[in-house]
């Protein structure tokens, strides 16, 4: 099955009020890989660059000027695209500026049905969690710090790693299979070190009883002798959670902490895959990121 990530860059939000689209990448996967094919095309706006777009993408509009605008680059395109579903994070704003860009020349609309959109996916997965881009490469530990501006491309790329968690755990890193499959090279991925995850997780529990702890005596329970005795029943109580928790998450990540990991087989070699963890760690990881969440508004004590 041939899918096409894709991300675009505009002049601004709207393109009812005369936005238009300055950048376009794509990137192609087929059967849920990436083959190393891209579409990628700068656009002439024909307009001004308002400051707030510009500092977002840094694409001024002497730059654009000597690029081909939308109705030249069309054809290619929408050839590009063909009738792949297209992966699109936040789906209606692309979808919204393509589409007013195809009416400028009389051309039909691609449907939305023909987007799949990232971001409706994540907060299905991970409801009340951050959805953006960012912060599903922070999740899913997947290194954007090249990302200073946004970029079609770039975002593209960034995208179909993303989208391939989503749906269920990558494949070996998009752009080393690229690179490889242009160069005829086998790519050995590094596993994380071992516990990592694990280590992390307790570190969340502890923070977290902690947290509690600290509300409990400061603000709820008074500055008695009765007080302070249910403070350290409180405080007793963690740590014995935080004990129980500990056992029950390095039990889960044995496999990862013995160093374990099955491995991938693929055109590009064997692939050691990610570590994952078992559906109690990834409850307990939802469930702590809530409670940090909550206890982040409440008031510490003094």
């Amino acid at each position: 099955m041939r899918e096409v990530v894709l991300d675009t860059e505009t002049t601004g939000l709207d393109p009812l009020n005369g936005h238009r689209i300055v950048e376009i990448g794509c990137v192609e996967l087929v059967n849920h890989v990436a083959t190393g094919t891209t579409y990628h095309q700068y656009v002439n706006p024909d307009r001004d660059m308002p400051i707030e777009a510009f500092n977002v993408h840094g694409l001024s509009v002497e730059f654009l000027s000597g690029h081909p605008l939308f109705a030249e680059i069309a054809d290619a395109f929408l050839d590009f695209v063909g009738d792949a579903p297209l992966v699109i994070h936040n789906a209606s704003f692309d979808m919204g500026f393509i589409n007013a860009e195809l009416a400028r020349l009389k051309r039909p609309s691609i449907p939305l049905a023909q987007a799949v959109d990232t971001v409706s996916m994540a907060r299905k997965k991970f409801p009340g969690a951050g959805a953006s881009l960012d912060a599903l490469c922070r999740r899913f530990q997947i290194d954007n710090t090249h990302r200073d501006l946004h970029g079609a491309l770039l975002d593209a790329r960034l995208l179909a790693e993303v989208y391939l968690e989503l749906i269920g755990g990558r494949q070996p890193d998009l752009e080393l299979a690229a690179e490889a499959g242009a160069q005829g090279v086998t790519v050995e991925r590094v596993a994380r070190p071992p516990g990592t995850e694990a280590f992390t997780l307790m570190r969340s529990v502890w923070m977290t009883v902690a947290t509690m702890s600290t509300v409990g005596y400061g603000d709820v329970v008074p500055v008695t002798p009765g007080g302070r005795a249910v403070a350290i029943l409180v405080m007793f109580l963690g740590i014995v959670i935080f004990s129980m928790v500990t056992a029950r998450v390095s039990a889960g990540f044995a496999a990862d902490d013995e160093g374990d990991r099955p491995v991938t087989m693929s055109p590009l070699g064997s692939v050691p895959a990610r570590p994952t963890r078992t559906p109690a760690a990834e409850d307990l990881a939802d469930r702590l990121d809530r409670i940090e969440a909550l206890l982040e508004g409440l008031p510490r004590g003094s």
